[in-house]
């Protein structure tokens, strides 16, 4: 509630600026620019510094100071957000759900409201987990390496361990596995489950109907048997590095001084692969599989819906995937020096562009466009919010936007220069609003160093 007022006062403050000055256009870009209709308000105030927006039909606000923080309140989704120096510090909030993080280390969350309450979680990685859950028996705390217990976490469902790596136990699934000296001594156990292991002289696991894992010597001798079912089976011998056999009933594969020389056959899908060594130089022939592949020198590929070739990669790739009502072409140079990315889908097509550093460009489904130059981050952590909305505005030198009904706009350092179009009307403002020229239908008007305005016909 505090933030909001705080914006609204600034908006407030900004349109009294401008309706004194008598500018139409509400522009001394990039000092200064606000605009307003009946579905948002806007003021820019220093260049990209300082930006605040108001939507109140959809109950939406926001407000930066880059590249120090950024909030944002959703009252229609019952959302918050904060960001300061992203990604340092954020805070986000949607209902009853919350984070609080610090660069991914110290964290209180807060889970959905369940009967009697709601969960609260702390997290000082790699020390402390604390979950204070409105049901007990999801509740933990842990003091790593002391002593605790953390449930549904770290991919497992329960991890227990007294003066880690004295003893530890894990629990995922039907599968229970305990460690004494983690990793080296542990012993497992679970529905139809059961092994042991002294790392690395001797160790085995099984369950019953599914798989037979074993090893003497880790990783010199190494077995495994998967029989989930007949057509499924899975077999494997190996003996690091200097072999590793697999066989099932539709494939086999011999690999020698792994990973240097393997051979594949797969007869379910009817072709023969080489490598030597894995994914560097691989030739495949067969029925829908075809591969030729020296990198960096050159590369071929084509698998069933997928087509690709590259040529002294990193320096150029492209490769074409089909996809249900379209497809998906991409080409890179350099990887991110140019990027360049098309998909069709039923009989409409989106692309995108990157030029690290340079620029990017987009074009949605709908015709919508975007451009700006520079764009330092975003080809690199493509439709990141945090980034776009915390700093992209800063390097942003020249931007434009076209809607799919033809409104658009261009913005060339921080609305030093600004051109608008929206339906027949026409706005454009140079020099901090020194020069402005504006057009609606057959109205012409020019106003020059905020003196009264001329129009004509």
């Amino acid at each position: 509630m505090f933030g909001k007022t705080a914006w609204s006062a600034v908006f407030v403050v900004g349109t009294c600026a401008c309706t004194l000055a008598s500018i139409p256009s509400h522009t001394y870009g990039p000092l200064l620019h606000y605009e307003r209709d009946e579905r948002h308000k806007q003021l820019d105030l220093f260049g990209p510094i300082f930006g605040g927006t108001e939507k109140p039909g959809e109950q939406f606000w926001e407000g930066a100071l880059r590249p120090l923080f950024y909030i944002q309140g959703d009252q229609g989704h019952d959302s918050e957000e904060f960001d300061f120096l992203y990604p340092l510090v954020t805070y986000d909030r949607f209902g009853d759900d919350s984070r609080f993080q610090v660069f991914q280390l110290f964290a209180i969350s807060t889970g959905g409201r369940q009967k009697g309450g709601v969960d609260k979680k702390f997290t000082l990685f790699p020390f402390v987990f604390v979950n204070r859950a409105a049901q007990a028996e999801k509740g933990y705390w842990a003091f790593f390496p002391l002593y605790g217990e953390i449930k549904h976490r770290l991919t497992f469902d329960r991890i227990y361990f007294i003066v880690f790596p004295v003893f530890s136990d894990f629990k995922k699934k039907d599968l229970r596995t305990r460690f004494v000296l983690f990793p080296i001594i542990s012993w497992s156990e679970g529905k139809d489950i059961e092994g042991w292991k002294v790392f690395p002289f001797f160790g085995y696991q099984t369950k019953k109907g599914a798989y037979d894992k074993r090893y003497i010597l880790f990783p010199f001798w190494i077995s495994a048997d998967l029989f989930w079912d007949a057509e499924t089976e899975r077999h494997a011998r190996a003996s690091l590095p200097f072999f590793y056999h697999e066989w099932s009933p539709t494939r086999n594969a011999w690999s020698v001084l792994w990973p240097f020389f393997r051979r594949l056959e797969d007869r379910k899908r009817e072709y023969v692969e080489w490598d030597f060594p894995w994914p560097l130089w691989v030739i495949a022939r067969g029925k829908d599989y075809n591969v030729t592949r020296f990198v960096p020198i050159y590369g071929q590929s084509q698998d069933r819906d997928r087509r690709g070739y590259l040529f002294l990669y990193p320096l150029w790739k492209w490769n074409v995937a089909s996809q249900p009502g379209g497809t998906v072409e991409t080409s890179r140079f350099l990887i991110y020096v140019l990027a360049d990315t098309e998909k069709t889908r039923d009989g409409q097509s989106s692309r995108r562009v990157d030029s690290l550093p340079l620029f990017q460009y987009k074009r949605d489904y709908n015709g919508s466009v975007q451009f700006q130059t520079l764009a330092i981050l975003e080809p690199v952590l493509p439709g990141n919010k945090n980034i776009i909305r915390n700093y992209s505005p800063l390097w942003t030198i020249f931007a434009h936007k076209r809607a799919p009904n033809g409104d658009a706009s261009n913005v060339f350092l921080w609305n030093l220069y600004r051109w608008e179009k929206q339906g027949d009307k026409r706005q454009t403002s140079l020099l901090l609003g020194l020069v402005q020229f504006g057009s609606d239908g057959e109205k012409r008007s020019l106003r020059l160093f905020y003196l009264p305005r001329f129009e004509w016909k």
